[in-house]
């Protein structure tokens, strides 16, 4: 593959120099035409192929970056950069800053630690075949690389729920940063979670954004079925590469059976004079659940 640009300009015998003077890469034409080339090939082949300049005899061989991961992170961090002809002593910088820690992995793909005092930009790798420049930004973060997460309460009391029926919800919020996998919220027995208060179940899943979870809301109620009286237990917080971390709930189930209650058992010391009524006592019938009306006799 061979690209040229060649000038608007020459005489009538051609261009003023040999062609071959007018050599160039398929990106500068790219950068300077606004056309883009390449579309149905790999990405990172594509990256590689425009950066080729012909040489005469042969392609020039120069390092490329093709991408790099993570995309962020504060200084201590390592970083994955891919490409091709690194080579086997390359020199990397981040934003202008000379990377410390880089490790050849094989021609094609090295590591690098985010040196002190970096900051957010491009990232450049020298190597056997020149420097290269990515095309996207490295965004440099402060604070620890250590996963880590906290919850907005370390408890949820007084779940109610009626027997047989599923209880109110109760809310909090979860919070993570740098966290590399998944977390998974599990419910403990006769309790339920969710992400949108609608659909319950015994675990749900938080999935984070660029290693984050900003305020999540984690919802929590009483499963239907849950047997008549307290019930309590600990939500379960398992993943993302940093320490779990429990949640006590507690709450109460009540019975939806009829109950009558009076309030005693016994009334003794009845009195009245020959001829006459007596004297009255009293005592109160209430309860809960009754279906029908209450015959006292």
């Amino acid at each position: 593959m061979i690209a040229i640009l060649t000038p608007n300009i020459g005489t009538a015998e051609g261009l003023v120099n040999n062609w071959k003077s007018y050599r160039t890469s398929v990106e500068q034409i790219e950068q300077l035409t606004g056309f883009t080339f390449f579309t149905e090939v790999n990405p990172s082949v594509a990256t590689y192929l425009k950066n080729v300049v012909d040489t005469g005899t042969g392609p020039n061989n120069p390092t490329v970056i093709t991408s790099f991961s993570p995309t962020f992170g504060p200084s201590g961090a390592t970083v994955t950069i891919s490409g091709f002809n690194f080579g086997s002593n390359p020199a990397v910088e981040f934003d202008g800053t000379t990377a410390t820690g880089v490790t050849v992995v094989n021609a094609d793909t090295l590591t690098a630690t985010v040196p002190a005092g970096a900051t957010t930009g491009n990232i450049t790798v020298t190597g056997t075949g020149g420097t290269d420049t990515s095309s996207g930004e490295f965004t440099v973060t402060g604070g620890s690389t250590t996963p880590a997460f906290s919850l907005s309460t370390a408890s949820l009391t007084g779940l109610i729920a009626n027997e047989g029926a599923v209880g109110s919800s109760r809310v909090y919020t979860l919070t993570g940063t740098n966290l590399t996998s998944n977390l998974t919220v599990t419910a403990p027995t006769n309790f339920e979670v969710s992400l949108n208060n609608s659909f319950f179940s015994a675990n749900v899943t938080l999935s984070p954004v660029a290693g984050a979870l900003s305020g999540v809301p984690v919802y929590v109620r009483i499963k239907s079925g849950a047997p008549v009286g307290s019930v309590f237990g600990n939500v379960t917080h398992v993943g993302g590469g940093a320490t779990s971390q429990n949640l006590n709930i507690s709450g109460t189930v009540a019975s939806t059976a009829p109950l009558l209650i009076v309030s005693t058992t016994n009334l003794a010391g009845f009195m009245a004079v020959q001829g006459s009524d007596g004297i009255s006592k009293n005592y109160t019938v209430s309860g809960l659940n009754l279906t029908g009306s209450i015959t006292i006799a």
